[in-house]
């Protein structure tokens, strides 16, 4: 019956994919969109409630939000596409570049509120709240406003440069945002909270990213760069004082010591930082470290 009143609607195959939930026993079914999930999950949970009349109006709900989105060309994202801000230029760069329809409406956040949202003619509002539920993506939005190229610039070097500062501004992001979520877990940022967020990390990155060149420029790290002694192999020396781009936010211990390597880097204890980068370019399976994160 869905199938048969889905059949004219251009999103058909996303609306109606699922799969079967076998380790639950009420609700074998499970449809991978959150709003078609949340929709039918009363009639799924109690299949001797699911009369053909439930269900025809269920699934005419759902065939009405899934139209909207492609009478209203939501995907095309052209509320952003020609924004001089630079959040949200970056914001239309990540959804051309790594956002696809299934990915966002699949987000916990593409729910009943979201669709409320596309209908009022808010798109951007409605983008924003069903990305709080895709992974990583308002801290890459972040990372790709903050860190650019020049336009003179294209060679290895500059592009090494920028993945270092995108990978400390995803930090920074990781770091300030429990301070502007909202609401019952899952936690979610509105427009409100995105701009606070966004104008606090920015002044953060500001600072983190000049005293992570500071300590890369200073004369004890080029020392540091110049001893002999080996490590594991693998990490270089360069590639473990590069860890600076990438603090980790959580307490650990480190040759005996207890600490949290972004504070200090925020708070500038260089003496701190390089008796850990020496840890890491020793001991770096000890600590966890992956060379991913060591950017050369």
């Amino acid at each position: 019956q869905m199938v048969d009143i889905m059949k004219e609607c251009p999103m058909k195959d996303l609306a109606m994919e699922c799969s079967w939930n076998e380790e639950s026993e009420r609700n074998l079914l499970k449809f991978e969109c959150a709003f078609v999930q949340s929709t039918m999950s009363d009639l799924l949970s109690a299949p001797s409630n699911a009369s053909k009349s439930a269900v025809s109006t269920r699934t005419e709900t759902i065939k009405q939000k899934f139209n909207i989105l492609q009478e209203k060309d939501f995907f095309s994202h052209a509320s952003i596409a020609n924004s001089s801000n630079r959040f949200r230029k970056a914001m239309y760069e990540y959804c051309v570049n790594n956002l696809t329809p299934d990915k966002l409406l699949k987000s916990s956040r593409a729910d009943a509120t979201f669709f409320q949202l596309v209908e009022e003619n808010k798109p951007t509002r409605a983008l924003v709240r069903a990305l709080n539920g895709v992974e990583k993506a308002l801290e890459d939005i972040f990372s790709l406003s903050v860190a650019r190229p020049n336009d003179n610039e294209q060679d290895a070097i500059a592009e090494a440069r920028v993945a270092r500062y995108r990978k400390l501004a995803t930090v920074v992001w990781q770091k300030k945002k429990a301070d502007f979520r909202s609401g019952p877990y899952p936690y979610m940022m509105d427009m409100q909270n995105l701009k606070e967020c966004y104008t606090a990390c920015i002044e953060e990155f500001r600072i983190m990213k000049k005293n992570a060149k500071d300590y890369v420029a200073s004369a004890d790290s080029r020392a540091f760069l110049r001893r002999e002694a080996e490590g594991a192999g693998i990490i270089s020396r360069q590639e473990a004082l590069n860890l600076v781009f990438a603090p980790k936010i959580y307490r650990e211990w480190v040759a005996g010591n207890s600490r949290i390597p972004y504070d200090d880097v925020r708070n500038r204890r260089f003496g701190n930082l390089r008796s850990m980068h020496e840890q890491y370019f020793r001991s770096p399976n000890r600590y966890q470290i992956r060379r991913e994160d060591a950017l050369a």
